[in-house]
């Protein structure tokens, strides 16, 4: 009988985390309960991002794949986008817009906490981890908003880091900005490929203070999706 109580309660747990973002039945998730409701939590966030700034969601998004794993590579692509025979670099996250699956390092791998593992220059925490999420649910929802193919990855870039950085806590995003003393883009033709290239993390610091300045943000993003 406990058992069954057990398991009853259990059910009745997740679906309330899932009741409350419509869009989780959407993803299907492979990883543990943890990991399901992190995911799910930070789509929920995504979309308020969204909303919060004035941008339209569609009614519905195609459904999409999240696959927590040990380890997750990035393929090294030569000029043309083509893979090459090198190994590829070891990178937390890594979202395929044509499979639309997310590859995710498990929460609980102690890679992430290897010594001198770092965050935007800051020591590895939960907190920066879950903020990742952020980043790549910006991908999944951007990929539904996008009016034609030929959008920019960097542009696509600076919305993810300047959502992720922006959903951060304020004292956090006070040691980040400092760590990059403050650097920020010197027009609009800086946010380029480049520049995200040489610098991922100094490229996403850049792309909140440009987002949140006063020529930034909003009307970027509407310039973006329309």
């Amino acid at each position: 009988m406990f058992k069954w109580m057990t398991i009853i309660f259990l059910s009745v747990l997740s679906w309330g985390v899932h009741a409350k973002e419509p869009w989780c039945d959407r993803v299907e998730v492979v990883g543990t309960l943890e990991e399901k409701e992190m995911i799910c939590r930070w789509l929920s966030k995504a979309r308020a991002f969204y909303a919060e700034h004035h941008i339209e969601l569609p009614t519905d998004i195609e459904p999409f794949h999240v696959v927590f794993k040990p380890k997750v590579t990035m393929p090294s692509k030569d000029s043309a986008g083509n893979a090459t025979f090198l190994g590829g670099t070891r990178v937390l996250a890594l979202f395929d817009r044509g499979s639309r699956t997310l590859e995710f390092t498990s929460m609980n791998e102690p890679w992430l906490r290897s010594k001198g593992r770092t965050f935007f220059k800051l020591p590895y925490n939960d907190m920066l981890y879950e903020s990742v999420s952020m980043h790549e649910m910006m991908h999944v929802l951007n990929k539904s908003l996008y009016k034609y193919n030929d959008y920019g990855h960097a542009q696509d870039e600076y919305i993810a880091y300047a959502a992720q950085i922006y959903s951060l806590p304020q004292p956090i995003r006070a040691k980040i900005i400092a760590e990059y003393d403050n650097e920020q883009f010197t027009d609009e033709l800086s946010i380029n490929d480049l520049v995200h290239f040489s610098n991922p993390h100094g490229f996403g610091v850049m792309s909140y203070l440009h987002f949140m300045g006063a020529k930034g943000g909003e009307t970027l993003l509407r310039r973006i999706f329309t």
